[in-house]
């Protein structure tokens, strides 16, 4: 996975944190790396146990406190990036939009049968949760992204990471909603948005996303075994083409 992700960005601003086994961990040969044994993180549900990854960016908040990085992008192990230009394409959609934070398949849910807002509305902490944070005239807005990527400037990632979950709240609502309530502009990344879903679709392939130039690519979760495969076959991997 680093093998691949140091051909498309420098290895210097990654930085990897892993939800897995810690012995694992202790294998991964790369500096830039923290271990998350967070109960929230490795749920098997993650709608109904309202997966979090509050500890991730808790984490990564705290690594980078001295390093003077404007731009923080977040990416799943299952999202991948499919051009070193990734990046510059991520900031000029947030330069364009004059937003905070950009994702993908971003939606309003309130006062809607969203199954994930219907799900949380009936804990009566949820809303009371948004009205002791919000800066907002309207307190009750609710908003999902999906959580495999997203790019954020920093003030807006740090502002959030720093917020307690005091209630759960399922990671694709908190993030966003955190996000808006706090002053901050959310928008969507709609370039190539077929490209990013929240489950495989047999017709939507990693071929198919390189030949219109997609930016990124999710979900892809058995890219690893490709890759080391070919790095099998080559000898080392640094060289295989993907």
């Amino acid at each position: 996975m680093l093998d691949y992700w140091t051909r498309e960005v420098p290895g210097t601003d990654l930085w990897v944190v892993h939800g897995g086994n810690r012995t694992e961990f202790e294998k991964i040969d790369f500096e830039n790396k923290s271990f998350a044994g967070c109960a929230r993180l490795r749920t098997r549900d993650h709608q109904r146990e309202k997966q979090s990854y509050s500890f991730i960016f808790a984490i990564v908040s705290k690594a980078i406190i001295h390093i003077p990085y404007r731009y923080i992008w977040f990416m799943e192990y299952d999202h991948i990036p499919l051009t070193p230009l990734a990046p510059d394409f991520f900031l000029e959609k947030l330069q364009r939009e004059q937003a905070d934070v950009v994702g993908f398949r971003l939606s309003r849910i309130d006062r809607t049968i969203s199954p994930h807002y219907l799900y949380h509305v009936t804990n009566p902490e949820f809303l009371d949760f948004w009205r002791n944070l919000s800066v907002r005239r309207d307190k009750t807005t609710i908003l999902t992204m999906l959580g495999s990527g997203s790019f954020w400037c920093r003030e807006a990632f740090y502002a959030v990471a720093n917020v307690p979950e005091t209630t759960p709240i399922y990671l694709e609502i908190f993030f966003p909603t955190v996000a808006h309530h706090l002053g901050f502009r959310v928008r969507e990344v709609t370039e190539h948005n077929e490209f990013v879903l929240p489950r495989p679709a047999k017709r939507v392939t990693i071929e198919a996303a390189r030949r219109t130039a997609a930016w990124t690519f999710h979900p892809h979760k058995t890219i690893w075994d490709v890759e080391a495969y070919k790095g099998k076959s080559k000898g080392k991997m640094k060289n295989a083409e993907v």
